[in-house]
């Protein structure tokens, strides 16, 4: 059997280390010259094996032997000890008995007599004070116990009597995550993931308050009831800096415990920062995780090494929602540049990243049950992307066929149809699940190239990726005849697919496959998955499809092709982390092939997006229509590229182009995702409202569960004056995770119409907690045909010094027109209009003593342009 390269390594490693040192400077010289890469990769575990050799040696033999020795020696009579102890603090507090013991210290427990409350009184042995400065220490630890926070075990009070030197915490009522992880092993990944928000919520807190734990482990991790709390916060800064020999890093050294220690805090080649914490909790969270750590090592001197040299094994854990098994990882990077700079970021990535996986978080309702950590607020909130969450949402959207005016179940015609479910993700490696959701994304536009094929929109595909529901239910709520499901796994350069066309009415299946390739013929295997289904399904292709049209035009690079598809992962869009990147993914993807028309078309998207709620939004208008060109002039074919330059031009103001983009488009694939939407929002801008609402009902029927495409209905709904059913439509959107903001907006203008004041603000209100940038300024108009001038010129004043962005000048109109100072008013809409800031809102009805002014027509003609 042929030698692999770890082998190889690992067999020369050990032979290097048995050759003296000259031999084996030789050796690997030798090595080098033969083999250059593996040569490096073994001196570099060679020099590391001799640091963490001399860093032992210098532990063991003038750290933690002397002080084990002192302890040792003083504890073996534990009677004598507990008696010289109460009789130095006999006036303070009453010893109950020992806890445990370290290397740094003794610990009891014992009763605060003044206040009469148990305590942990932890005691430093008497020849820790040969090295320890008492006064400095006490006014480290004062220093430290201002930390307040609900998840840190606060300093109470620090002291020396005679030969003792300690310090007091309260005593909590509990196990150690330690004990905990022993007892039962590894814990569920809801459970992990709370604890692990409550361990970086505490560490987020005390990094800003400038103090870094260095020795975060399960043991200093305490559990109640209802929460995790870190102890120790500040015993390695105090006994750092109360250290008489500055040039001893003993301390330091005894506070980090080699199995959580970050490689910069073993090599000490720099001072550490706050990411010591990351790595260490981040280790601690792999532990909860696997039930171990991800390095398997024999003695601590090999755990050392493995920090230092070799990466760790991956999460295995199948419920372990894939974001969070990437971002454990980024917290495990031997480069501290390369992990998250701080506790608050990675709090930011979990609070924003989706579950994919069925673990018990996906499973288990929070407000269904009494989980034994809870979170005033959880971190980790399920997203659903684009997709309204809960079967009961579901069942109110679906309710709405009858008001579209068209029965889309399979029924109406006989035709048939399909709804392609998310792939489920079955790789190792979390990333790859977003190359299941392009795939997916994928998937459904090649089948949609078939204009004998309705194929539902990859939004209401993936608002059923986490409902137990059964076939008939979700073909007969996405109104399809058949489903497509699988699974994708990716290992290395190979691929295996796996697909079946199930029967909606029945469940039965009427076709599977399974695609056993390398992923760079991943296009061959699109193309016979879509030519297998049309012709299961009997559908007649036309010319296109039958001269192999399903396909793409062109075949990009395979790399590039990849990171495109982690660029469609359908939950970049709704968090600002998400769209950068997604920005980074595309452009990595243009990088590897400049003539890539869809990584372009999926550049626009991501810049668009993030103009909405930008100061920024012309430079990233420019940016996203610069990107839709090239899309366009790189594959004239890709109905996609023309639907992105059409949302590109409606941004820029130009409704007429935009029109004429999203038809050329429509020649190419009538049913291309956002493209009625558009249609819908350039007749919105023409005041053309009939036009508008028969392109707004097209919109949901091919994608009834995207958000978005709701959003266009409602906003048709409004301008026809029909709010009640307007509101009724837009209540599931509030469900959304995050919710959908723009609701909120639609809403408030729906309660405006009607003049109930109190109802629109609240509905502004609410939508200014989730970022709608539109949200001031109709607060602002709220307020003052309310009555409630104050507030309105408040928020106006906000927004003329430019304390707040709500839409530019734009929202300084609406606000000027709640006040009726017209000529304002129109002097601002007229700036708006010149940055291409003149919002679609504006005809809506409650601006209609805007409308009846002369001077609106001008704004019209801006319009129309």
């Amino acid at each position: 059997m042929e030698e692999t390269r770890i082998s190889r390594l690992s067999r020369l490693f050990d032979e290097a280390l048995s050759l003296a040192p000259i031999e084996r400077a030789e050796f690997l010289k030798a090595q080098r010259l033969n083999d250059a890469e593996l040569g490096d990769e073994l001196i570099a575990l060679v020099d590391a094996h001799a640091s963490s050799s001399t860093f032992f040696e210098k532990l063991s033999g003038d750290v933690i032997a002397p002080v084990y020795d002192a302890i040792a020696n003083t504890s073996q009579d534990r009677s004598v000890l507990l008696s010289a102890l109460q009789n130095e603090l006999k006036d303070s507090y009453r010893i109950e008995g020992e806890l445990t013991g370290g290397a740094m210290s003794r610990v009891f427990v014992a009763e605060d007599i003044k206040l009469r409350r148990k305590v942990v009184l932890k005691v430093l042995p008497p020849e820790m004070l040969q090295s320890v400065n008492a006064d400095r220490f006490r006014r480290e630890i004062q220093f430290v116990a201002q930390l307040q926070h609900s998840h840190i075990v606060p300093l109470l009070t620090t002291d020396s009597v005679g030969s003792v030197l300690y310090y007091t915490m309260p005593f909590v009522a509990g196990e150690s995550l330690r004990t905990r992880i022993a007892r039962d092993g590894a814990l569920t990944s809801s459970n992990a993931i709370r604890i692990w928000c409550d361990i970086l919520d505490a560490l987020a807190y005390a990094h800003g308050h400038g103090v870094i734990h260095r020795d975060i482990k399960p043991a200093n991790i305490l559990l109640t009831e209802r929460n995790a709390l870190v102890t120790d916060f500040g015993i390695a800064r105090a006994f750092e800096a109360a250290s008489e020999d500055a040039q001893s890093t003993a301390t330091g050294l005894v506070i980090g415990t080699p199995a959580y220690m970050a490689p910069e805090q073993i090599s000490g080649d720099a001072p550490v920062d706050q990411r010591v914490d990351i790595y260490a909790a981040g280790l601690v969270m792999y532990e909860m995780i696997e039930g171990h750590s991800p390095f398997q090592a024999r003695s601590t001197r090999e755990l050392v090494l493995a920090h230092l040299t070799r990466d760790p094994q991956p999460i295995t854990r199948q419920d372990c929602p894939p974001e969070v098994a990437v971002l454990i990882m980024q917290c495990l990077a031997k480069n501290p540049g390369d992990r998250p700079a701080s506790a608050e970021q990675v709090l930011s990535s979990i609070d924003q990243t989706s579950t994919r996986g069925s673990g018990d978080y996906a499973r288990t309702s929070v407000a269904a049950s009494k989980p034994p950590f809870s979170r005033r607020i959880s971190p980790f909130r399920r997203t659903i992307p684009y997709a309204i969450a809960g079967m009961a949402i579901l069942a109110a959207v679906i309710g709405f066929a009858k008001f579209r005016g068209k029965n889309v179940a399979p029924a109406a015609n006989g035709a048939e149809s399909l709804a392609v479910m998310p792939l489920v993700n079955l790789s190792r490696d979390p990333l790859d699940a977003g190359v299941a959701d392009g795939m997916t994304e994928e998937l459904i536009a090649t089948l949609s190239r078939n204009s004998n094929l309705r194929v539902a929109g990859s939004t209401s595909a993936f608002a059923f990726r986490d409902h137990k529901s059964t076939a008939h239910q979700i073909a007969d709520s996405l109104g399809v005849t058949s489903l497509l499901e699988g699974s994708i796994q990716k290992i290395g350069t190979r691929l295996r697919i796996q697909v079946r066309l199930v029967n909606g009415s029945d469940g039965s299946t009427r076709w599977s496959e399974t695609y056993d390739r390398n992923f760079e013929d991943v296009f061959a295997v699109q193309d016979d998955i879509a030519r297998s289904v049309s012709s299961e399904l009997s559908a007649r292709l036309d010319a296109r499809a039958r001269n192999n049209a399903p396909t793409r035009r062109y075949r990009p690079n395979i790399a590039a092709y990849e990171w495109y598809l982690r660029g469609m992962d359908v939950t970049l869009l709704r968090s600002d982390s998400g769209q950068l990147k997604g920005l980074e993914y595309f452009n990595r993807a243009i990088a590897l092939d400049s003539s890539f028309a869809a990584a372009y078309a999926g550049l626009t998207r991501m810049y668009l997006q993030m103009g909405t709620r930008s100061r920024e939004q012309n430079d990233l208008v420019g940016r996203g229509l610069a990107a839709a060109l090239k899309a366009v002039s790189l594959d004239s074919s890709s109905a996609e590229a023309y639907v992105g330059l059409g949302w590109a031009e409606l941004a820029n103001g130009k409704n007429l182009k935009a029109e004429q983009d999203f038809k050329r488009a429509m020649t190419l694939d009538a049913h291309a995702p956002r493209l009625h939407e558009g249609l819908a929002r350039v007749y919105l801008n023409l005041d053309r409202p009939a036009d508008e609402l028969i392109e707004a009902r097209a919109g949901v029927a091919d994608d009834p569960f995207s958000y978005s495409a709701i959003r266009e209905l409602a906003l048709a709904l409004n301008i026809s004056g029909r709010c009640d059913e307007s509101l009724k439509l837009l209540a599931p959107l509030k469900a959304l995770s995050p919710p959908a903001a723009v609701s909120g907006i639609i809403r408030g203008m729906c309660y405006a119409q009607k003049q109930m004041w109190a109802e629109a603000i609240s509905e502004f209100q609410w939508a200014g907690k989730f970022q709608a940038s539109a949200a001031p300024a109709f607060l602002g108009f709220s307020y003052a045909r309310s009555g409630n001038l104050p507030e309105a010129r408040k928020i106006l004043a906000d927004l003329l010094a430019n304390k707040k962005y709500s839409r530019g000048a734009f929202g300084i109109a609406i606000i000027y027109t709640g006040l009726r100072d017209y000529d304002q008013a129109f002097e601002w809409l007229e700036k708006a209009a010149k940055a291409h800031q003149l919002g679609a809102y504006i005809m809506d009805p409650i601006f209609a003593d805007l409308h009846r002014d002369p001077r609106f027509e001008h704004l019209k003609l801006e319009l129309r342009t």
